[in-house]
Formats: C-alpha cells, structure tokens, sequence
C-alpha cells in the first residue's frame, strides 16, 4: 500500500496506523482532518491520531466509515469507534476486507 499519509500527514506516527486492509486506497489529503482511505465499493475509512489531544476534534472517535455517493461525496457516518476490532467487524459485514 501506497503510504500518502506519510506524505499529507507527516506528523502522524507510522506505528499509530494500523493494518488497512489491503482492498482500501491510501487517497489521504493534507486539507483533510486526518489520513483517509477509499474503497472502490463506495466507502471511505478515516483513521485519526491515536494521541487525542493532537486530534483536529479531540474527544471524537478514532476510526470513521463513511458512504460515498456517485459523485463521491461523504454520507452521514455509519460506524464511529475508537476499537480497531470492531471497525474491523463493521468493514467484514460489509464484504470490505
């Protein structure tokens, strides 16, 4: 995988990025809150700084999904979490893994 974060987020620690399954894209833009990935079925993952306080929105979850439309654009979140296991689950329910 392609590591873009370590680009558009220079700061953000490589150990603090857990495995991404392999079917998602590194598309991580440096206008975004944190490093991002997009999945060809329509989705895309955000995964924020394990370290709150270096967050754009400390106190928010860790690990976002969001639905793409068509034209790419974000839909409401569908899973918010800090547990990287249960972000996990949501993306195998998904046949996104």
């Amino acid at each position: 995988m392609t590591r873009q974060f370590k680009i558009a987020f220079p700061d953000f620690p490589e150990a603090d990025m857990p495995a991404i399954p392999e079917t998602f894209v590194d598309i991580s833009w440096h206008n975004d809150t944190s490093p991002s990935f997009e999945h060809a079925q329509g989705y895309r993952l955000f995964v924020d700084y394990a370290n709150d306080a270096a967050r754009e929105f400390p106190g928010g979850k860790r690990f976002t999904l969001y639905p793409l439309n068509e034209a790419g654009e974000q839909g409401a979140e569908l899973v918010e979490t800090d547990d990287w296991s249960e972000m996990l689950a949501a993306l195998a329910d998904r046949d996104l893994t």
